[in-house]
């Protein structure tokens, strides 16, 4: 028995964030500047430690500290590229910008603390001092072996010359994603379309939706203004115009794209790695390139057979109601070709159904679901100072016991705002780490950030059904960051959103969410999560509900596909050396795109499109590890499938809390194999996942 408590025992400090709103540019800069100074010198301090003076406290406890107080501070410099406030001033964007560069400084700040021979050197000298770890936790042991294994790869081993180079290659990458994000983010252009041009999409849309001079209709590059086009819209050159748009945006991210593929691979070999798909894998679940493709390219292969018997579907479906025998199935054509499945397979209407799922409900029955699961209480903060927009809220996240004590917050930032971020996610605020000065944890927090429609004239907002998944989904991620319990923030849920180090593998990143949004599914979730909304006691129809779940499968193999055909993308943009100069290497990532989507997604890609340069996976850490979502999903229904065989199903409280102690609070304390193994008390097995998909072995 280890000397130290687990982090899992520790009080949890009930405090919550207090965000320093920097409302300019200067005081970003100025705050992001005391952050670097202030933890540079705790690491030099460290690094320059005499030999006899190296302890388990001196070293890896005191690094541990000046971690999680800068990546607690860092939050309010790069928060505002994120999620800045409302209004589109030029002081706003000026933060915004300036939010940006304080992301891309710190990133290299944490980059360059792994290339750091001194560092290296000091914890070498603990690990032999310390060589039996006695009195040392399983965390602690874990932190120096992990920071051990992270300086290696930082390239300590290197001669001073390769590293330098390395070290400028790292600092113009981190640029480049920087600069992409930001070109991403900034992006508000709107196409144009007359009344007529939109002959299907719903009126109160319309009503609701911009207008220029002469009274047009403004449709924007963020999916709730332009998904209802898509899905609605009976006018083809409408859709096919508003998709070669989407194809075609940030068309100043080319060269970015191309010089930071060229520029990742080029480190990958100075640290003596084939590829840069070789040198992400390594560290992940999925070890090596290999087992990636292996896992990919058999799912393809075995689901090729009934995607293209749902894609030729979908093209005759064109033959029938364009009355063009010839016609061929395009990609603007799929969300409004599945709309029509939809209604004349299965009598479903989205827009009837969105009326059985109110906002405030669904967030309500939401709570109480995860609630009772995992044995959390949530409480609804009026701290208005503490939110960033009027549109946020704050929760704090209750253990469900006698004491009920604070475990940890989060916001809800749901709505889109210029120069906010695009799509969904969860967004750590502040990590959880042992406090020294009272040997109590920081209370992690975290922020969902969405863009869901705005209320419509007279109505509340409105849920489609696969909002209401996403919604189920990213709360799954909730809890698996205010549940984290670390001593190190490095073990503190987090992704490469945030420039510090932290979190679980990638490919194990998903699990929880992707295991927990088969909820959703389930006719008694389905029942609690409906009310509609001009008559709350009035569920979902059961035969709507028993609908919802026939259409799950449908399609499922040609979506299935269309990610494989991505997540094989992602893997082919990494694993090869591009010409140096950007307009040589841009068109090869295009046609791995094209022709990938073609061969596996099995639909003619946009002519002339350009779409990585708007792939924010490319640059927000799931580069060679797209993979990861299906690798998660594998590993997500073994859990899932647990739960079903047992009588109580999804009401299964004593599983959802073995979920919470197993797989949430430990943060990044284990590795994803143990936590998984812990959970179901075996190795994790593929059967339930293929049989999702329809197949069978």
């Amino acid at each position: 028995m280890a000397a130290v408590r687990q982090a899992a025992g520790k009080a949890v400090v009930a405090s919550p964030p207090r965000i320093p709103f920097l409302q300019s540019a200067d005081k970003i800069r100025s705050h992001t500047s005391n952050i670097i100074s202030t933890f540079k010198a705790e690491i030099d301090a460290i690094a320059a430690m005499p030999d006899d003076k190296v302890s388990l406290f001196t070293v890896a406890k005191a690094w541990g500290h000046a971690e999680g107080v800068a990546a607690s501070a860092s939050v309010a410099v790069t928060l505002p590229s994120f999620a800045s406030g409302s209004g589109d001033t030029q002081e706003k964007k000026e933060v915004r910008e300036a939010s940006s560069q304080a992301k891309k400084e710190l990133s290299n700040m944490w980059n360059a603390l792994y290339e750091r021979v001194d560092l290296n050197n000091v914890l070498q000298t603990l690990m032999k001092k310390e060589a039996s770890f006695a009195g040392w936790s399983a965390e602690d042991i874990r932190f120096v072996q992990i920071q051990s294994t992270r300086l290696k790869r930082g390239g300590v081993h290197l001669s001073d010359a390769e590293r330098t180079k390395l070290g400028q290659i790292r600092v113009r990458c981190a640029e480049l994603c920087s600069n992409i994000e930001q070109n991403i983010n900034q992006d508000t252009k709107k196409i144009s379309f007359a009344p007529k041009e939109l002959a299907g999409v719903p009126e109160a849309f319309i009503a609701n939706a911009p207008t220029d001079d002469n009274k047009n209709i403004l449709i924007g590059m963020k999916r709730p203004e332009y998904a209802p086009v898509l899905k609605f819209c009976s006018v083809e050159s409408t859709r096919q115009r508003l998709t070669e748009a989407l194809h075609q945006r940030c068309p100043e991210n080319k060269d970015l794209f191309a010089e930071l593929m060229h520029l990742r691979h080029k480190a990958a070999e100075y640290l003596g790695y084939k590829s840069h798909n070789h040198y992400i894998l390594e560290p992940k679940m999925a070890k090596n390139p290999e087992e990636v493709y292996t896992f990919l390219n058999d799912l393809a292969e075995s689901l090729k057979v009934k995607a293209q018997e749902e894609r030729d579907a979908l093209e005759a479906l064109k033959r029938q109601h364009t009355g063009n025998t010839q016609a061929e199935l395009m990609p603007w054509d799929m969300a409004f070709l599945e709309n029509i499945q939809r209604k004349e397979l299965f009598n479903i209407d989205d827009n009837k159904i969105k009326e059985y799922f109110p906002l405030d409900h669904v967030l309500k029955e939401i709570m109480s679901i995860y609630g009772s699961l995992l044995g959390v209480k949530f409480e609804k903060l009026d701290r208005p100072e503490l939110v960033w927009d009027e549109d946020v809220s704050l929760y704090a996240v209750h253990d469900d016991s006698a004491d009920g004590g604070v475990l940890g917050y989060f916001f809800l930032d749901l709505f889109p705002r210029p120069g906010k971020y695009g799509h969904q996610c969860v967004l750590p605020i502040q990590p959880c780490y042992l406090l020294p000065e009272s040997e109590k944890l920081q209370a992690p927090a975290v922020a969902l950030v969405g863009n869901f429609p705005r209320p419509e004239a007279g109505k509340p907002v409105l849920l489609r059904h696969d909002e209401v998944r996403t919604m189920f989904h990213e709360y799954g991620h909730v809890c698996h960051g205010v549940l984290t319990k670390a001593d190190y923030s490095l073990f503190s849920w987090a992704w490469s959103a945030v420039p510090y180090p932290g979190g679980v593998e990638n490919d194990f990143l998903e699990v929880p969410s992707m295991m927990f949004e088969q909820w959703i599914w389930k006719p008694e979730i389905l029942m609690r999560l409906s009310s509609k909304y001009d008559n709350p006691s009035e569920k979902l129809p059961m035969e709507t509900i028993q609908t919802l779940s026939k259409l799950r499968k449908h399609n499922r193999a040609l979506h299935e596909v269309r990610y494989l055909a991505m997540a094989l993308v992602d893997m082919k943009m990494h694993a090869e050396a591009l010409p140096e100069k950007p307009e040589e290497g841009f068109p090869i990532l295009a046609k791995h795109y094209t022709e990938t989507l073609e061969e596996v997604a099995l639909v003619k890609p946009v002519a002339g499109c350009h779409y990585v340069t708007s792939w924010y996976h490319m640059i927000h850490g799931y580069d060679a590890g797209y993979y990861g979502y299906g690798w998660s999903e594998s590993m997500a229904m073994d859990c899932f499938a647990t739960f079903e065989k047992t009588t109580e199903g999804c009401e299964n409280t004593k599983l959802g809390r073995k979920v919470r102690d197993t797989i949430l609070t430990p943060g990044a304390t284990k590795s994803g194999s143990d936590m998984i193994k812990d959970f179901l008390e075996r190795e994790p097995a593929n059967t339930a996942f293929l049989q999702s998909l329809g197949i069978t072995k």
